[in-house]
């Protein structure tokens, strides 16, 4: 899954005594992912160690300046300390620091850090210790990764625990028949399944994630049809996610979803239909289930791709995306529409607003539980507004289902823990 990510909520226990604590640097470790953090060595004030940034690495959140938050990403924060480069890498010594009152931001070597109030753990880096530049490798085409947003800050709520609800997350960005990149699409769905572990209440080990190469039409099948089927429980829960390209059957008006492998000149046989998905969903035995699209069926750009030669068709949604009683779909645009991105935000604009509702700003009522019905009333204003402001398009999601599920509350998505 994506990156842990802590939330601002501990205090910063003050100190009476002063320890003096013995460094000891540890050998260098083999290249570690960009995303890796200092979280793990908190409260040994003192220690220091190596860390080794792999070149052409993709930048991720780095809080303060000079002495940085220990979820910070350590080699986005070596890069703006201008130890290294995102392109050639390198090894840093970063020694572990007390908790601070604030942690603030600036710009620096291409880099702005985000600014944070209290925090319990630190790390700074010891000495000019860009010690070993790695060698370099041609860097593949990526969108910018440099965009931190509010929503990236993914927040650990007390809420229940959903021991028979499982997940299938799948993104999109990079496709292998060179379709247009579907932008953002990996980062949402690491990121989707983040909330779904430490704000939805769903087990970690019930939630797959799926991405780019890892998302073929084989991958699909293995997990939307065998892995739920074999997994899901009677009266358990599950949420299905969907971030890319989206196209449609110009004979038949079918929505098909392009995998990694999928070409929409050949949708019939490399797509997968939104039909199976929704009938291998309708035959599980779960109580509900939800399905969030961030993409679109008509061919007109956007997240929807279409063959050579064919023409943008406009499909009803209601026909195109026919649910089970106890499924509950909410796409993220109209059939004649496109879904776009929130390049500010680096995210699907779908998913820019769902997360941020998550975070609780779709809870109307203020219980602590929010409900899809809720969320939607939310998200669905501010897509409108978002997509006419920044990208000149009307896109306007779409909650498709039964009318008894809203009603019996049955589509909750965050429910508070009881005391």
């Amino acid at each position: 899954m994506g990156t842990d990510r802590l939330p601002r909520a501990s205090p910063l226990y003050a100190f009476a005594f002063l320890f003096l604590v013995a460094c000891q640097i540890t050998p260098t470790v083999p290249a570690g992912p960009w995303d890796a953090t200092a979280v793990q060595y908190r409260g040994q004030n003192g220690r220091q160690f190596a860390h080794t940034c792999p070149s052409n690495g993709m930048l991720g959140a780095a809080y303060g300046t000079d002495i940085y938050t220990d979820d910070s990403s350590i080699c986005t924060a070596a890069v703006h300390a201008g130890l290294i480069t995102p392109e050639a890498g390198g090894t840093v010594t970063v020694e572990i620091r007390p908790g601070q009152r604030s942690y603030p931001s600036t710009f620096r070597n291409n880099v702005t850090s985000n600014s944070w109030g209290q925090w319990v753990g630190s790390f700074a880096f010891a000495g000019p210790t860009a010690v070993q530049a790695m060698p370099t490798r041609p860097a593949p085409p990526t969108v910018s990764t440099a965009v931190v947003s509010d929503v990236d800050r993914v927040p650990t709520l007390k809420t229940a625990t959903k021991k028979h609800a499982y997940a299938v997350v799948i993104g999109i960005e990079q496709y292998r028949e060179k379709l247009p990149k579907a932008d953002f699409a990996d980062r949402d769905a690491k990121l989707v399944g983040e909330y779904l572990t430490k704000v939805m209440g769903y087990p970690e080990e019930n939630v797959i994630v799926r991405t780019n190469d890892k998302a073929a039409k084989t991958d699909l099948e293995k997990y939307l049809d065998e892995w739920l089927r074999n997994n899901v429980e009677a009266d358990g829960s599950v949420f299905v996610y969907y971030s890319g390209h989206g196209a449609p059957n110009v004979k038949n008006g079918e929505a098909y979803l392009v995998p990694y492998d999928g070409d929409p000149s050949f949708v019939e046989s490399t797509g997968f239909p939104l039909k199976r998905l929704y009938a291998a969903l309708d035959k599980l035995p779960a109580r509900e289930v939800t399905v969030v699209l961030d993409s679109c069926f008509s061919g007109a750009g956007g997240r929807s791709v279409l063959g050579k030669g064919l023409r943008p068709m406009g499909l009803s949604l209601e026909q195109a995306m026919q649910v089970g009683g106890k499924t509950m779909v909410l796409a993220a645009s109209a059939g004649d529409q496109v879904s776009s991105s929130y390049e500010e935000k680096g995210h699907g604009l779908l998913t820019y607003y769902f997360l941020k509702g998550l975070q609780g700003e779709g809870d109307a009522d203020g219980d602590g539980n929010i409900d899809m019905a809720e969320l939607f009333t939310y998200l669905k204003p501010n897509v409108q507004r978002t997509a006419r402001k920044q990208n000149n398009v009307e896109q306007t999601p779409q909650l498709l289902t039964g009318s008894e599920l809203l009603k019996r509350g049955s589509s909750r998505l965050v429910e508070r823990a009881k005391p």
